[in-house]
C-alpha cells in the first residue's frame, strides 16, 4: 500500500512525505513510512521510520533521514538561464564558450559548490516564456514542466501561477518596477518667483531714486550733485553694475543714501550670483509625464520589459487607463538599450524593473540626464523556479536563506555595478571638443565682452567724453 501511494506521489512531483498507515480496528495503532530518495541502496524504496502504539512512538528517529552526499556529488542538474542583466549576464569573450557572470549564476555556482554537485548551464534560445492562469506555458517553461530541465533562472518573480505547477526557491532579492520617461528642464526657481524677485528690485530702487532726488535738489546749488533726472538715473545704474564714480557727495544726508544705494547694488550682485552659478552648477530636471495618462495621452511608444505585462493583468483602470489600452499599445522591446535611447528622444516610455534599468543606464551616460524614471511598483520578489520532483529542493532554499541572511546575494549586487564601473574606467577616451564646449562658449563670451568694455573705455578716454559724462 505505502509503495503504491509514494510512486503515485512522485509522479505528481512529491519528493519528501510520510504516509501514516493505520491499523483497521484501531487507530492509536500506526507504522510512519517515508523514502530515501538520495540513497543508492533505499532509491524508490519505501522505510518504516517509526511506529505508535497506544500513543507511545517506538524510537526517536527523524522522518528524513539524511541524504548521503557521496551519490549526490555524482549528480548533474540541468538550469536554463534566461540573459537578464544583472541577475544572468553573457559576455563575450575570445574564448570558445561565453563567460557567464550576473547574481543568480553567482548563486548557483555558490550552492553546486557547496553541495558538490555538477552543473550544467543551458541558455534559453526562444523569448521569455510565461505561465498563465489557464494552465499554458510556453517557451522554457514548457522544458522544465517536461523535466527536461530541472530549474529556471533569469529575473523570474514570484507569481500565483508559477507557484501552481512549479517550485519557487525563497525569495533572495526584491527589485521595484519602474516607468521610464524623458525628462524635461525647468528653471531654477519658478516664474512666479523670479518676477516677484524683478519686482522687488524695481520697486527698491525707483525708491532709492526718488529720495535721492528729493534730498538732492533741497541741498544748495553749489551741492548739487544731478543734473537733472537722467543724470541720477545713469550714475545710480552705474553703481549697480559696479562702474567707478567720480561724483562725491557733498553733505551727510546725500552720502548716506548713496551708501544705501551701494549696498543694495552689492546684495543684488550676490543675489544675482548665486542664482547664476546655481543655475550652471545643478540640473533641474523633472518627468515630462507624471502619470500613466499622460504617457498614453501623448502617444508615446510604451515599451515593456519580459513579463512585465502580468503586473496590470488584475487591474480594469490604471490612472484612467483601461488594461485593453495598455495590451493594444504595448511593444515588447527586444533591445533594451535602443528603448531607452528612445525614451532620453522623448518618443517613448519604458516600464522595466529598477535592476536593470541601472545596469543599462551605465551604457548610456550621455543619455541619461535625459531619462527620468518613476516607481511604479514598490518591490517585486525575485526567486529561481525548480520542477516538481526537483531533488534539492530543500537543499537550495537552505543555501539561498543562509546566503541572504549573510547579507553575500545584496554585496554580489553592489559588487556588480562596481565591477562595471571599473571596466568603464579602464576605457580611455581622448577628450573631445564637445566634452567642453560650452566651458568654451562662456569663455569665449566673456573674452568678448572684457574686450568690448575695454575698447569702450580707450575711446572715451581718448575723445575725452568720458570726463564730460560723468561731470
Amino acid at each position: 500500500m505505502s509503495d503504491e501511494l509514494f510512486n503515485g506521489l512522485h509522479e505528481e512531483g512529491v519528493v519528501n512525505g510520510v504516509i501514516l498507515l493505520l491499523k483497521e480496528k484501531n487507530s492509536t495503532i500506526f507504522n510512519m513510512y517515508t523514502t530515501r530518495s538520495f540513497s543508492r541502496k533505499f532509491t524508490n524504496k519505501t522505510l518504516i521510520v517509526n511506529s505508535c502504539d497506544f500513543g507511545k512512538f517506538s524510537n526517536s528517529r527523524p522522518l528524513y533521514p539524511k541524504e548521503r552526499t557521496k551519490e549526490i556529488s555524482k549528480k548533474t542538474i540541468k538550469i536554463g538561464y534566461y540573459v537578464f542583466e544583472p541577475y544572468c549576464i553573457e559576455r563575450l569573450t575570445f574564448e570558445v564558450n561565453n563567460k557567464l557572470t550576473g547574481i543568480e549564476i553567482n548563486l548557483m555556482n555558490t550552492i553546486t559548490d557547496k553541495l558538490n554537485i555538477k552543473v550544467n548551464y543551458i541558455k534559453s534560445k526562444m523569448a521569455s516564456g510565461n505561465v498563465y492562469s489557464n494552465g499554458t506555458l510556453t517557451n522554457e517553461f514548457v522544458s522544465l514542466h517536461k523535466k527536461r530541465l530541472d530549474m529556471i533562472i533569469g529575473g523570474y518573480v514570484l507569481s500565483p501561477a508559477r507557484t501552481i505547477y512549479f517550485i519557487q526557491t525563497c525569495p533572495f532579492l526584491k527589485q521595484k518596477m519602474v516607468w521610464c520617461v524623458p525628462h524635461q528642464y525647468i528653471y531654477p526657481h519658478s516664474l512666479n518667483s523670479n518676477l516677484l524677485f524683478l519686482f522687488s528690485i524695481v520697486i527698491v530702487y525707483t525708491i532709492l531714486i526718488i529720495i535721492l532726488w528729493v534730498v538732492d535738489r533741497k541741498q544748495r546749488p553749489t551741492f548739487r550733485l544731478y543734473k537733472n533726472v537722467s543724470h541720477l538715473i545713469i550714475n545710480s545704474w552705474g553703481i549697480l553694475l559696479g562702474k567707478p564714480t567720480v561724483l562725491l557727495p557733498k553733505s551727510n544726508k546725500l552720502r548716506y543714501f548713496i551708501i544705501l544705494m551701494l549696498l543694495f547694488a552689492f546684495e543684488i550682485n550676490i543675489i544675482i550670483t548665486s542664482k547664476m552659478t546655481t543655475s550652471f552648477i545643478k540640473a533641474y530636471r523633472v518627468e515630462k509625464y507624471d502619470s500613466l495618462k499622460k504617457i498614453y495621452d501623448h502617444n508615446l511608444t510604451t515599451y515593456f520589459a519580459e513579463n512585465t505585462m502580468q503586473y496590470f493583468a488584475n487591474r480594469e483602470t490604471d490612472d484612467g487607463v483601461s488594461f485593453e489600452t495598455i495590451i493594444h499599445k504595448e511593444t515588447v522591446c527586444s533591445n533594451q538599450i535602443q528603448c531607452l535611447k528612445n525614451v532620453a528622444a522623448g518618443t517613448a516610455a519604458f516600464f522595466l524593473p529598477d535592476d536593470r534599468k541601472n545596469y543599462l543606464l551605465q551604457f548610456l551616460k550621455e543619455n541619461e540626464t535625459s531619462i527620468y524614471c518613476s516607481t511604479f511598483i514598490d518591490y517585486v520578489y525575485v526567486s529561481g523556479i525548480m520542477r516538481k520532483g526537483f531533488s534539492f529542493t530543500r537543499q537550495f532554499n537552505k543555501i539561498i536563506g543562509e546566503l541572504s541572511s549573510a547579507g553575500i546575494i545584496d554585496h554580489w549586487k553592489r559588487e556588480m555595478f562596481m565591477d562595471q564601473k571599473k571596466e568603464e574606467s579602464r576605457r580611455l577616451e581622448k577628450l573631445s571638443i564637445r566634452d567642453i564646449q560650452t566651458a568654451l562658449y562662456i569663455l569665449a563670451c566673456g573674452y568678448i565682452f572684457s574686450f568690448i568694455i575695454f575698447s569702450v573705455e580707450i575711446y572715451f578716454s581718448c575723445t575725452g567724453i568720458y570726463y564730460t559724462f560723468i561731470k
